[in-house]
């Protein structure tokens, strides 16, 4: 988790969130914001802990033995791009990664694996289109 601060007008909150990326902070507090201008309430940061990102958005899949394996379903070069610095600096020792696209992706997605990822398996056919 992280902890962090959100500095409003009249308050200055602290607290500790189940997120570990910048991005993911600067998400959890646009939709703060968002929820407490609509409701007119805010949420007390006690309660910060228990909201957890989507799945898929630098998940922890936990073991007893083995490196740490984190999912996240980064889908544009940019979003990768983040996902690695993130990682990068959690990261003591060797970073792997494992990336790709499936489904109907666009083209630019599919230009960045086939540039960058030796394919073990018939390609995709975005792939195969560019």
């Amino acid at each position: 988790g992280s902890d962090f601060t959100i500095e409003l007008p009249d308050a200055v909150l602290k607290g500790e969130a189940s997120i570990v990326s910048d991005y993911a902070i600067d998400n959890f507090v646009a939709a703060f914001l968002l929820v407490e201008h609509v409701t007119q309430k805010r949420l007390d940061a006690k309660l910060w802990a228990s909201i957890h990102p989507p799945l898929g958005r630098l998940d922890l899949i936990r073991h007893a033995h083995g490196p740490a394996v984190i999912v996240d379903y980064a889908h544009t070069p940019d979003a990768l791009e983040k996902t690695l610095a993130t990682m990068r600096t959690l990261c003591r020792g060797r970073l792997i990664v494992v990336f790709g696209c499936g489904g109907d992706r666009g083209a630019g997605d599919a230009a960045l694996v086939r540039h960058r990822l030796c394919l073990s398996e018939p390609p995709h056919p975005d792939i195969m289109r560019i």
